[in-house]
């Protein structure tokens, strides 16, 4: 008897041990799970968060460039316009097909037309044309216009009589013309081609609010590319 309890007690003794043993290799391998995140190598909760962290960055710079561009457009566009010339009513400064930017603000802000500026404007309403128009402003508000003997005269408010120099013309205007006074806000528009030219001395002016923009850069045919368009005349 004394020896079946002294093997009982041994094999109590080992199986504690073994126990032991086995709560020991639990813990290190917990703990060796616990530190594999820790090592350089990505584990599936990190690739996780940082795929959601480039697709948030992603997605953030997507939204900021198509805003801006978005802002750029309408800020371009609401600033200059690409206009083709469709008539020979101003060579020799600007040629039938030639393409020019217009600068949509240049009224605004207290400015005016100045005499010489090359504009693009609203046909006036009895030609029922849907195609903006394109001369240069001659008389100015309260001002008359006379043309006689090949030369352009400005009646002046105080009386005074001014004669035009206008080395762009492509030829003189063969015929005599004396308008009322220019209303206020309306201009007195001229195409330089006098003696072939739909303008002001058939009787109408251009309202400045059909005033689209002046002329600012001749971009095509690549030749004509940034040459002089406006021209500055006395006041």
């Amino acid at each position: 008897m004394q020896i079946d309890e002294s093997y009982s007690s041994f094999s109590g003794a080992e199986a504690n041990k073994s126990q032991n043993a086995t709560e020991e290799n639990t813990d290190i391998d917990l703990d060796d799970s616990q530190n594999e995140c820790e090592c350089d190598c990505e584990c599936p909760s990190q690739l996780s968060t940082g795929w959601k962290w480039n697709t948030k960055n992603t997605i953030r710079e997507t939204i900021i460039v198509l805003i801006m561009a978005t802002l750029m457009f309408v800020g371009v566009h609401a600033t200059l316009q690409n206009s083709e010339v469709m008539s020979e009513s101003m060579l020799p400064t600007l040629e039938v097909k030639e393409r020019v930017l217009i600068y949509k603000l240049a009224y605004t802000f207290g400015h005016e037309p100045q005499r010489g500026d090359i504009i693009v404007f609203k046909p006036p309403a009895q030609y029922y044309d849907d195609k903006d128009f394109i001369k240069r402003v001659i008389g100015l508000p309260g001002e008359k216009v006379e043309v006689r003997e090949e030369n352009v005269y400005i009646h002046k408010p105080d009386g005074s009589v001014i004669m035009l120099d206008e080395p762009y013309l492509n030829a003189p205007p063969n015929y005599y013309y004396m308008s009322p006074t220019i209303p206020k806000d309306e201009y007195f528009v001229m195409g330089d081609n006098r003696i072939n030219s739909l303008d002001s001395h058939t009787g109408w002016t251009v309202k400045k609010s059909d005033i689209v923009g002046r002329a600012w850069l001749s971009f095509w045919p690549i030749d004509r590319f940034a040459h002089s368009l406006n021209y500055n005349l006395p006041k």
